[in-house]
């Protein structure tokens, strides 16, 4: 169920963000470069405010169109340059003995994980294109075995399934869409439904709950952990309570409040994406 709903909740945001984007780009295109492009949505609605002596809507929507654009390139260029300074510093604080040994204790040799010398226990995976585990001294001194088994298999799954790179995506529409409040709790949902499937994903690869149970307490009793400002996902930062819960009752399917109140205010958006839709074909 839990997979369903967040291949679900991932495409439907896709397809939101997505549709809305490319027809601020077709605007965008048409009022810098005076391309004549037929069947964009935004220029339809800006013509027919203009049309009914609305013209001080017309600017704010004008001034929407662009700040998205804006934001959109900034946040996504910003990302790039926090990830490559990251990953320099990653590679300046890397153990290469104690890499390759993880890497052939639990990868068959391939380089997938990048323990580096920190004294903060840190777990998290990183790379939008070519997703790496990296773990510190920190959390490896402690955590046990059987522990450090179950983190790095937790981590495993987002890697597998290239979490980093879609939360990231969802991300970046989240704030430069920021008049659209539906996506950004679908993002926050996405998150916390693809952190409780790594949890299964590495209880079913160690047998047992008890390890990622002990490692997740163990975390929970340091202080808080700085947020990394790079697009990543976290061993112990997002929605502890649903997979503290989930450890305890096993069998027990959680429940996600639906967010009602986001939906409700996106709707106006969206029917007004479906009115232009019509005043077009119409």
């Amino acid at each position: 169920m839990w997979e369903n709903r967040s291949r679900t909740m991932y495409l439907s945001c896709m397809l939101i963000a997505g549709t809305l984007l490319v027809q601020i780009g077709f605007y965008a295109v048409h009022v810098l470069f005076h391309w004549n492009i037929h069947m964009n949505l935004i220029d339809v609605c800006v013509r027919l405010l203009h049309d009914l002596g609305l013209p001080v809507i017309g600017f704010i929507l004008n001034l929407v169109v662009f700040s998205t654009v804006f934001l959109l390139v900034w946040l996504a260029l910003s990302q790039f340059w926090l990830s490559h300074r990251a990953s320099r510093k990653l590679i300046a604080l890397r153990e290469p003995a104690l890499s390759q040994l993880l890497n052939h204790t639990y990868c068959n040799g391939k380089d997938v994980i990048i323990a580096i010398s920190h004294p903060a226990p840190a777990a998290f995976t990183m790379g939008l294109f070519r997703a790496r585990i990296v773990l510190s001294t920190g959390m490896i001194q402690l955590l046990d075995k059987q522990e450090l088994t179950a983190v790095i298999q937790h981590e495993m799954f987002h890697k597998l399934k290239g979490d980093p790179g879609k939360t990231f995506v969802l991300g970046l529409f989240a704030s430069s869409m920021w008049y659209i409040p539906a996506l950004r709790c679908f993002r926050k949902q996405y998150r916390i439904i693809r952190e409780v499937l790594a949890d299964r994903y590495a209880i079913s690869q160690t047998g047992s709950p008890v390890h990622l149970g002990s490692a997740m307490l163990k975390m929970l009793r340091l202080e808080k952990q700085r947020t990394l400002a790079f697009s990543h996902v976290s061993f112990a930062d997002t929605s502890i309570n649903y997979r503290m819960k989930q450890l305890l009752e096993p069998e027990t399917e959680l429940a996600l409040a639906y967010p009602w109140r986001s939906v409700l205010c996106s709707t106006p958006i969206l029917l007004l994406l479906a009115a232009m839709f019509l005043i077009v074909f119409s």
